[in-house]
């Protein structure tokens, strides 16, 4: 197993944010899972957040690697969209996800990019048949030299290709009759 130490400290973060719900009866906010893992571990840094996750970095681990930490089933969540695709193509579209924990998920992060409407139009019609959803130019990263994606959400039943190229097309009527 790749970073069996990080893995190994997931377990114990698991641990103590189970500890800390069932005192406050709900998930610890943002700001209380922050002090939680900065408090027991020296070896993590707060890299950002999201809606509905927490990103650590490891100074014991490269730079492209992340803990990100959240509610379990947006844990789960995240790796239902990575395993949608199809092993042959899903590392083509998608940060790698190592392994994950109950609230812990480590990733492949990269470093910031800036993709182009068109790139993220053609990742969005190559992921619409495994109903992946909410592709954004937030939710790429630049990895080993090419995009690729680090967040993304599912949909019950696949949106069709077709209806997404009705709604881009729509999108430039508006735009070209200036209603948007």
């Amino acid at each position: 197993m790749r970073y069996r130490e990080i893995y190994q400290q997931a377990k114990q973060i698991d641990h103590l944010i189970d500890k800390q719900a069932d005192k406050e009866k709900h998930f610890p906010t943002r700001e209380k899972l922050e002090e939680l893992v900065l408090k027991n571990f020296s070896v993590f840094y707060v890299v950002g957040w999201g809606r509905h996750k927490v990103i650590f970095g490891s100074y014991r681990a490269d730079q492209r690697v992340v803990l990100k930490i959240g509610l379990h089933r947006n844990i789960e969540s995240d790796h239902h969209a990575y395993k949608a695709v199809p092993e042959q193509k899903r590392h083509h579209f998608f940060a790698k996800i190592y392994w994950h924990t109950r609230y812990c998920i480590l990733q492949e992060y990269g470093l910031p990019a800036q993709p182009t409407p068109e790139q993220i139009q053609e990742f969005r019609y190559a992921l619409a048949r495994y109903g992946i959803v909410d592709i954004k130019a937030t939710n790429l990263r630049m990895i080993k030299g090419e995009l690729r994606l680090v967040d993304a959400n599912t949909t019950r039943l696949p949106m069709p290709i077709i209806q997404q190229k009705l709604s881009d097309l729509k999108r430039m009527i508006f735009k070209k009759l200036g209603l948007r």
